[in-house]
């Protein structure tokens, strides 16, 4: 009776963590895709677990007796663990194909080298949280970076979550389920009343010594604290903890505590910087390494089994070897399924797919929250993976940018004019840049949506036919006196111009004349001032 009650609470418990999980990568990623990341969550959950209890449990090594549903709860922590590090890119029907992949082989030959070797940690934790790493970081490396990650000189561009509250929410969800479910676990095992006591204590300490020491961090790095690294602190800590701090003295619990925060900051800057891995929620990082460092100090100074408690290095050489063909197993068995995958139907989306959104090139969910942040990530169309999947043709114009130029204009010196953009909103960093650098210094900037050639989008809901719906934008406007009209059309083009239906348009007004609330001014005198595209002309 007690063991079927515990099981439903795992159970209740995984799904809570899975909830904490997509709603952490939905915030952390771009709004356009974020009924994906809620989907992806939902149906892996359902296949990692089922795809265990079907095939998975009859791969396992070594004749290990153990409870078939228990370690299948774990299989969908492990798919929780990866899939956000996949968000973005990645097609539906290969996430569901290797989600049943994972949970069908390679974790289940993970979950014998971890019986065998004994990384498990509280509640076996340890070797899912590594085994969950490395498959975050294999996958995101063969899947390449988002479009618009790394410019052509391979210089890494921040591509900020729509919201921050939400992904930090979900951190809060993970780490109050993490606590529950290692509480069930430590019952399980019951261990006696010292060792769980030390167990709890160090666990919290870890936590919040970990979070606050990457808080601190930060601070000092960046002049400001990070309050997406600090929350993945604060995570780190809690898994380095749940592998290795119940063995520890309080001492080296801290100090287990300062390096895993320390850690986090410098592996999360070098897997996206150095290695170019795109991780958008540093999952390799946050799991894989912190699970390696709760490990190995746990055979370095372990109370019961340590190198330096009078376990010797017999341990410690068992926990090397272990760790090292979990990680080697994984990203082999792992790494050539989706190569295969690769090569033959393929796992990235079109990039057209990818800009317009997961949610409604794979789903056909239209976006009612598209301006709830303005999203002006932009995407660069220089960008290696683009060009490597479009033909030579479409290569070049894309390169060129310009089909053809803009007449000269035909105005009069002293003419005021207004030109107004409507293109999509990835395209604006690049083209607020491009326009400043021709002296163009004052625009306004709305959101804004409708339809045109593309008539907008013809969708079901719950199978009930949908309306046209409009299309979100971006609108810039421009009031110019001396930059020529045609060489702002002209270079608004040029980085606008990508060849697919949705570029845009560009139209050109005459202005009558301008006033100035505040001194009365009118026409030219009007538009001079703070920083204007005219005093700036004269200037030169």
């Amino acid at each position: 009776m007690i063991d079927s009650v515990l099981l439903m609470l795992k159970a209740g418990i995984i799904i809570f963590m899975a909830a904490g999980f997509s709603i952490m990568t939905a915030g952390f990623t771009r709004a356009k895709n974020s009924g994906d990341v809620m989907l992806r969550f939902i149906t892996g959950f359902g296949i990692s677990i089922l795809s265990f209890i079907v095939i998975g449990k009859y791969l396992l090594f070594f004749g290990r007796e153990m409870d078939v549903a228990r370690k299948a709860l774990m299989a969908a922590i492990i798919m929780s663990i990866y899939s956000g590090a996949w968000a973005g890119r990645m097609k539906f029907s290969m996430y569901l194909i290797t989600c049943f992949f994972i949970s069908a082989v390679v974790y289940p030959l993970c979950l014998s080298l971890i019986g065998f070797f004994d990384l498990a940690g509280a509640s076996g934790l340890g070797g899912i949280c590594l085994t969950g790493g490395t498959a975050a970081f294999i996958g995101a490396k063969i899947l390449e970076p988002r479009l618009g990650k790394y410019t052509g000189g391979g210089l890494s561009k921040a591509i900020p979550g729509h919201n921050i509250p939400l992904g930090a929410l979900g951190i809060l969800v993970i780490l109050v389920s993490w606590f529950f479910y290692i509480s069930i676990g430590l019952f399980e095992m019951d261990l006696p009343a010292a060792a769980e006591s030390r167990f709890a204590v160090n666990l919290i300490i870890c936590l919040c010594a970990a979070g606050t020491t990457t808080f601190l961090y930060t601070w000092i790095r960046y002049k400001k604290s990070d309050i997406t690294v600090v929350f993945s602190g604060f995570l780190a800590g809690l898994v380095a903890g749940s592998t290795g701090a119940g063995s520890l003295s309080l001492p080296l619990t801290v100090l287990l505590s300062l390096i895993t925060g320390v850690a986090v900051v410098i592996s999360i800057e070098y897997v996206d910087k150095v290695l170019k891995v795109d991780d958008p929620v540093g999952a390799s990082t946050v799991f894989g390494l912190s699970s390696i460092i709760g490990i190995l100090f746990r055979a370095l100074f372990s109370i019961e089994e340590g190198v330096f408690s009078g376990g010797g290095f017999r341990f410690m050489g068992k926990q090397l070897l272990g760790t090292a063909v979990l990680i080697a197993g994984t990203a082999l068995v792992l790494g050539v399924f989706l190569t295969l995958l690769k090569k033959t139907f393929g796992i990235r989306l079109k990039p057209e797919d990818e800009i317009e959104g997961l949610d409604l090139s794979e789903h056909g969910l239209v976006n009612s929250y598209y301006d709830f942040a303005y999203d002006i990530n932009t995407t660069d169309y220089s960008d290696a993976y683009f060009q490597k999947v479009t033909g030579e043709e479409r290569k070049d114009a894309i390169l060129k940018k310009d089909p053809y130029a803009y007449p000269l204009s035909s105005l009069e010196p002293g003419v005021i004019s207004k030109i107004e953009i409507i293109t999509r909103k990835e395209k604006f960093d690049h083209l607020k840049t491009a326009l400043n650098d021709i002296g163009i210094t004052g625009m306004t900037v709305s959101s804004v949506s409708g339809y045109g050639v593309q008539k907008g989008y013809n969708e079901f809901y719950r199978g009930v036919p949908m309306d046209v719906q409009l299309k979100a934008k971006i609108r810039i406007e421009i009031v110019v006196t001396k930059v020529p009209v045609e060489e702002i059309v002209n270079t608004a083009r040029k980085i606008l111009y990508t060849g697919y239906i949705g570029d845009g348009k560009i139209f050109v007004y005459t202005i009558n004349d301008v006033i100035r609330v505040r001194t009365g001014e009118t026409g030219i005198e009007a538009l001079k001032g703070m920083a204007s595209e005219s005093e700036n002309r004269e200037e030169e």
